[in-house]
């Protein structure tokens, strides 16, 4: 949101300087993101007086104009405009001076040209008479500017244009303030809230906007009625009328405050609505009125799709529960959104009915959302609006209105009110305040703070129980509770105000004693980074097609996905079923980015809907949130060397990393399967078990979720049900001291032949139960398919390594390894390779 530093100024005379005023206001809770210098240079501008005028001998459209500048001789000057005459004072760019050119068709853009002696048709010209919109004042080009002066601003020959604008009160350059206003603070949506605030922090007065106060009824009412048909929806909506106005283009103050905050000024109408909306952040509307049927303004709630244009001759269907604002025969406006193309301010209007209501910011929220339209005020009217400031506004833009434009303010005004809000009260405790904060904060202190932002505040108890009972200003719904109002404080008081304090603390061993399942997340952690893996963070939240396809792919069907009631947005409609489509959308990014090796790991909260009866999963009235973790490679696996050639990562590098991984926090019983029958998005893979419950699976993603064609391009991953490996883990983490073995292991290999379709992990397995305990170590090393082996078969040899607290024997060894024999032959039709 754009704030102008000398806009703010007028409610908030602070000293410091933008820069300064930017730190200030990010210390006290309002954010400045940038700074923009903005207005032209008028430099070489001064002021000169018109003292000849006659016709240009080659040109029927052309002056040649002598102007008295202050020096002893007159400037001779080709001008084009038709109201030039003797006798007037006018802005001239003299030689050297840089002006920015509105371009003719459109005027937001500027090319700058600098001025210097020519000649035009033949005639010297010796610098430009200038109109307002060639010094960026407003877009009137059809003639140029006359200074008449005012009270303490009489133009002079010679003197700086610049002076002569400050004498008026235009400011030409500004500072523009870019606030970034969180949703909570809808009273920081103009420049008399963020002027409130700068007061309060830099402990200076706030000068407050007078306004005429109109009393209900009059002939106002006599000439428009109003009937609120959805309380709920709008709660109070105020109308006045300024008839026998004339539509104008706006005065040189108004369009230069617009033009400062990036607002391009229409007519004096529609910029008095756009300037009060940015001045005290309540959204206003002006109807025609002579266009409102019966002259009657009724508010209610759309029951049906219903066609309507809006002022910028858009079609739209309005939802049902949308606000609309109608006449006596059709609907006029979107309330809190936009206004209808029926009932729009023309050049032609002559009678204007000013709108200034509080809509309800979900019934907004809703609408804008729903018809794609963000304008400043649904903006406004979706954060809430001061519910007590519509009087004020209305009455405000009615006198300017008339003001303007020559019209006449019809007195009295319609003020439906049918759900006034009460006032909120809140009871601080004093040492509640000073226990929060850490520090005392003296009482007069804490007063004068709220009351500057606009409390009221009453003292009660009595020393040493001190309660102060603050009255909530209406502008201000986010303040609800005690530790809301104790926040308020401590933002005006100064974070940095507060001293910083030695903390110390004692611990006991217990007090140090990490819980299972924190260790095992911090080895895992440290493992995987010291490997040059990076951790990722990504969010839980997915469109809705996205989640039921991972949810297939999952083994799960789609109506297991948890899907949210009032999403943000389509992006954010359903909770993840795993971890798998943010990691996806993180390999897309970086490779797009020209990253070609990518190793991530991410541990993350992954939700489904349940039938409640798993043991080991946190269910709440039938729905699951559990712990994963997720591995994914990508890429080059290495790169190109002087010994070494690149290769891209395999199925089997995110296999030799999880068995590392799961071998480190000593989960039993460890073996992996082929999956026979991928999943959806998948084209093959491997299921993990621990003993007989599968934790998590490895898999090659199909080029249709992951995106990659060439082997450079595949993603594998790994996911495990974190809180499953916790869980059966956890008995096998407490430490235990082995010794270094004292005497010699024996070494054997074994090589069989089976069937080519076993796997090696089921021979693993089997080897490890038949060799007991004596069998210390095992491990695959060759694998060969081939010549001397018969076909559908293949050959796999296995390296062994039996020990114990003695000195084995031979006799001992063959005995296990025969036993070895034995199971493989009858568990998987081995023999031995001779």
């Amino acid at each position: 949101m754009n704030i102008s530093y000398n806009w703010l100024r007028e409610y908030a005379p602070v000293q410091e300087s933008p820069e300064e005023l930017a730190d200030i206001l990010t210390m006290g809770g309002l954010e400045v993101e940038s700074i923009d210098e903005t207005g032209l240079s008028m430099d070489g501008v001064i002021i000169g007086r018109v003292e000849r005028v006659r016709p240009h001998p080659n040109a029927n459209r052309l002056s040649c104009c002598e102007v008295d500048l202050g020096g002893p001789e007159p400037a001779r000057i080709v001008c084009g405009a038709s109201n030039v005459a003797e006798g007037q004072l006018v802005p001239v760019a003299t030689p050297g001076a840089t002006l920015m050119l509105p371009d003719r068709e459109d005027p937001d853009k500027h090319t700058p040209v600098a001025i210097r002696k020519t000649k035009l048709r033949g005639e010297p010209s010796e610098g430009m008479i200038c109109a307002e919109d060639e010094l960026g004042l407003s877009n009137n080009h059809d003639e140029i500017m006359v200074l008449t002066g005012a009270a303490g601003a009489e133009p002079r020959i010679g003197q700086p244009f610049s002076e002569y604008l400050e004498a008026l009160g235009i400011a030409y350059r500004d500072a523009v303030l870019d606030i970034s206003v969180t949703p909570n603070r809808p009273d920081a949506t103009s420049h008399l809230g963020v002027a409130r605030d700068a007061a309060a922090l830099t402990n200076i007065p706030l000068r407050l906007p007078e306004a005429p106060a109109p009393e209900p009824g009059g002939e106002a009412a006599d000439l428009v009625t109003v009937d609120i048909q959805a309380p709920e929806a709008c709660p109070r909506y105020v109308a006045m009328i300024v008839r026998d106005v004339t539509v104008r283009e706006s005065p040189a103050w108004l369009q230069a405050k617009l033009k400062a905050i990036g607002l391009r000024p229409h007519n004096h109408i529609v910029d008095v609505t756009n300037y009060l909306l940015h001045d005290v952040g309540q959204p206003l509307h002006a109807f025609d009125l002579d266009a409102i049927a019966g002259k009657h303004i009724r508010v209610h709630l759309t029951h049906e799709p219903t066609p309507f244009t809006t002022l910028d001759d858009k079609e739209h269907t309005i939802p049902p529960g949308a606000i609309m604002i109608a006449d006596a025969e059709r609907d006029v406006a979107i309330g809190g959104v936009m206004g209808g193309q029926n009932s729009e301010v023309r050049e032609t209007t002559r009678n204007v009915l000013i709108e200034s209501a509080f809509f309800d910011p979900s019934h907004v929220r809703r609408a804008a959302k729903t018809l794609g339209i963000q304008s400043d005020a649904s903006w406004r009217f979706e954060r809430g609006v001061d519910p007590t400031g519509q009087v004020r506004a209305a009455a405000r833009a009615a006198a300017l209105i008339a003001e303007l434009g020559g019209g006449t303010v019809v007195p009295g005004m319609v003020d439906a009110h049918p759900a006034p809000s009460p006032l909120r009260h809140i009871t601080v405790r004093a040492e509640r305040i000073d226990r929060l904060l850490g520090v005392h904060i003296p009482l007069e202190t804490t007063e004068r703070l709220l009351q500057s932002i606009g409390f009221d505040i009453k003292r009660e108890g009595k020393a040493g129980a001190f309660r102060l009972r603050c009255t909530v200003p209406p502008f201000r719904p986010d303040i609800e509770r005690e530790v809301d109002v104790i926040e308020e404080i401590v933002r005006l008081y100064g974070y940095d105000n507060i001293p910083e304090a030695a903390q110390t603390a004692s611990f006991s061993s217990g007090a140090l004693h990490e819980s299972p399942e924190r260790r095992l997340r911090r080895t895992v952690r440290t493992l995987l980074a010291c490997t040059g893996h990076r951790e990722i963070y990504t969010n839980s939240m997915l469109r809705s097609e996205t989640a039921e396809q991972f949810a297939r792919s999952g083994g799960g069907a789609p109506d297991s996905v948890v899907r949210t009631l009032n999403p943000i947005s389509s992006e954010m409609a359903a909770l993840r079923p795993s971890l798998l489509p943010g990691a996806l959308q993180v390999v897309a990014f970086n490779r797009n980015h020209g990253q070609r090796s990518m190793r991530f790991f991410e541990f993350g909260h992954v939700f489904r809907r349940t039938d409640g009866q798993d043991e080991h999963e946190t269910v709440v009235e039938n729905y699951a949130e559990y712990e994963s973790f997720l591995l994914t490679l990508s890429g080059q696996a290495t790169d190109t060397g002087w010994n070494t050639s690149a290769r891209a990562f395999d199925l089997f590098d995110a296999k030799g990393t999880m068995e590392m991984l799961l071998q480190h926090v000593r989960l039993p019983d460890v073996r992996m399967a082929p999956i026979h029958t991928p999943a959806p998005g998948t084209s093959c893979g491997l299921d993990i078990f621990s003993g007989d419950t599968r934790i998590g699976s490895i898999l090659e993603m199909a080029t249709d979720l992951s995106g990659g064609n060439t082997p450079e391009e595949i993603v594998y991953t790994a996911e495990l049900n974190w809180t499953e490996v916790v869980r059966l883990a956890t008995p096998f983490l407490a430490s235990t001291y082995r010794p270094v073995a004292r005497h010699p292991a024996v070494d054997r290999d074994i090589a069989l032949v089976v069937g080519h379709e076993e796997p090696a992990g089921t021979i693993l397995q089997t080897i490890r139960r038949a060799g007991g305990r004596l069998l210390q170590q095992v491990r695959l090393f060759d694998l060969y398919e081939g010549e001397h082996v018969d076909p559908g078969k293949k050959s796999v040899a296995f390296a062994l390594r039996f020990g114990a607290n003695r000195t084995l024997t031979d006799r001992e060894v063959n005995k296990r390894m025969a036993r070895i024999v034995h199971a493989l032959e009858k568990e998987h039709g081995a023999s031995l390779r001779s």
